[in-house]
């Protein structure tokens, strides 16, 4: 693996590198830690700095349209979503807390079809100002296929309402059930939807 400021590319054997253009977290001296999803052998790990720059460059992760940048956690103030659109909670608060209330309210200027699409780990409730629209348990339940890792990506589950003009509060209540992650990721579209800062919550 080779750091480069915001850069990393990560090779395995005589595979093409794996490189990361943007790095969710400031690179920071100290440890590194390696995780998987199952029982693994490492051998012949080797850290350095400064050679990111010389492998093949990688895709930038950009958000899907209509994607929260950022939400207002309860309690606490806005969290930044990562560059390709997700909203990573275990970076932010232990599993312990066990739920995040999210907020994010928008403008609508006139009557319109609001559309959503969000994938989430590990349980969401999301309600539309008060109202509960959708709730739903996303985990691991093995290696079969894509699905059913509980990965908290889009394409998973969509909503759509009707949303008349003025402000209006999203609510996401997303829960931890297990020990290795949970997040949200969500788009929002309808003509002419703009969203508040995300310091109103």
């Amino acid at each position: 693996m080779a750091v480069d400021e915001a850069r990393a590319a990560i090779s395995v054997n005589d595979q093409p590198p794996l490189v990361v253009e943007a790095l969710a977290r400031p690179v920071i001296s100290g440890l590194c830690g390696l995780w998987t999803y199952r029982p693994a052998y490492f051998a012949g790990l080797r850290i350095s700095t400064g050679e990111a720059r010389e492998t093949t460059r990688g895709v930038v992760p950009t958000p899907p349209p209509g994607a929260v940048s950022a939400w207002f956690l309860e309690d606490y103030g806005a969290l930044r979503c990562e560059a390709n659109g997700a909203l990573n909670i275990c970076r932010e608060l232990p599993i312990s807390v066990g739920t995040a209330r999210l907020h994010r309210r928008f403008v609508m200027p006139r009557e319109g079809m609001l559309a959503l699409e969000f994938g989430f780990s590990d349980t969401l409730a999301l309600e539309l100002d008060g109202e509960l629209i959708f709730e739903g348990e996303n985990t691991f339940t093995g290696m079969t296929d894509r699905a059913a890792r509980g990965y908290a990506e889009l394409g998973t589950y969509a909503v759509r309402r009707p949303v008349a003009a003025g402000v209006h509060r999203l609510t996401a209540k997303v829960g931890v059930k297990e020990s290795f992650g949970w997040g949200l990721m969500l788009t929002a579209v309808a003509d002419d939807l703009e969203w508040l800062p995300v310091e109103l919550g």
